[in-house]
């Protein structure tokens, strides 16, 4: 997720990941009741994408 945000935003690794960490979609993986991390990185992706509009 963090290579794609790099290449799609234009922004450092770093700057990536924080915003990974920050995102709706993180607070989903962390609870395990959502089922998030069974989704794969492009999916995932296609969710903090959405949720930050």
């Amino acid at each position: 997720m963090a290579d794609m945000l790099t290449q799609d935003k234009a922004i450092s690794i770093v700057d990536a990941i924080k915003t990974i960490y920050a995102s709706d979609t993180y607070r989903k993986l962390e609870n395990e009741s959502t089922k998030a991390w069974h989704l794969g990185p492009t999916a995932l992706y296609q969710d903090m994408v959405a949720s930050s509009k």
